[in-house]
C-alpha cells in the first residue's frame, strides 16, 4: 500500500473516530440537558404544587371566615328580631291579661283557684294584690288574706307555714315561665325547603 493510500486510510479512520466521539459527546450533552431540564421542571412543579396548596388553603380559610362572620351576623339579626317580636307579643299579652283582671269572671276564677290550691294544705296565708282582695268570707276558712302593693298582674302567692314554702300562682310568674319555655323552642328545618321537618 502506498503512503498516500495509507495516509488517506488513516485520515478516514481518524475522521470516523472523531465523528463517533462527536456523536458520543453530543449524546452525552443531550442526556445531561434532558436530565437537568427534567430535574428543574420537577422542582418547579413541586414548588408550584406547594404554592398552589398554600394559596388554596388561604382562600379556603378566607371563605370559611367570611361564612362564619355572615352566619354570626345573621344569627345576631335573627335573635334581635326574635327578641323584639317576643317583647311585642308578651307586652300585648300583659295588656289583655290586665283587661281580663278587671272582669267579674277573673274575680270568681281567683277565688276558685285559691280554694283549690289551699285545700291541699292546713292554714295558709294568701298574698293578693290589694285591688284583688275578695270580700270577707269568700275564701275558705284556712286562708288568711294579706294585701300587697306588688304588681304581679293577677293571681296570688300562697305561704304554707307547715312546709315553710311559697307557691307562686301569680300571672307574672306564669308569663315568665311561658316566655322561658318559648325561648327554648327550637324549630328543625328540612334542608333547602325552609319548611319544618316532617311536613
Amino acid at each position: 500500500m502506498k503512503i498516500e493510500d495509507k495516509l488517506a486510510f488513516f485520515s478516514q479512520k481518524a475522521n470516523e473516530e472523531a465523528e463517533q466521539e462527536r456523536e458520543r459527546i453530543l449524546a452525552d450533552i443531550n442526556k445531561r440537558m434532558s436530565e437537568h431540564i427534567a430535574a428543574v421542571t420537577d422542582d418547579e412543579q413541586k414548588k408550584a404544587g406547594v404554592r398552589l396548596r398554600v394559596e388554596t388553603s388561604r382562600i379556603e380559610q378566607a371563605k370559611n371566615k367570611g361564612i362564619n362572620m355572615a352566619s354570626t351576623e345573621s344569627k345576631k339579626a335573627i335573635l334581635s328580631a326574635r327578641g323584639k317580636l317576643l317583647d311585642e307579643l308578651f307586652d300585648g299579652a300583659i295588656d289583655k291579661i290586665r283587661a281580663y283582671t278587671a272582669t267579674g269572671e277573673y274575680a270568681g276564677r281567683l277565688v276558685k283557684d285559691i280554694a283549690d290550691m289551699s285545700a291541699r294544705y292546713g292554714n295558709v296565708k294568701v298574698y293578693i294584690m290589694e285591688r284583688d282582695i275578695p270580700p270577707e268570707g269568700a275564701l275558705p276558712g284556712n286562708c288568711e288574706r294579706v294585701g300587697v302593693k306588688d304588681d304581679f298582674i293577677g293571681g296570688f302567692k300562697l305561704l304554707i307555714p307547715e312546709k315553710n314554702a311559697i307557691e307562686d300562682d301569680t300571672y307574672l310568674e306564669r308569663l315568665k315561665n311561658v316566655r322561658e319555655n318559648f325561648n327554648e323552642l327550637k324549630l328543625t328545618y328540612a334542608a333547602g325547603n325552609g319548611k319544618e321537618a316532617g311536613q
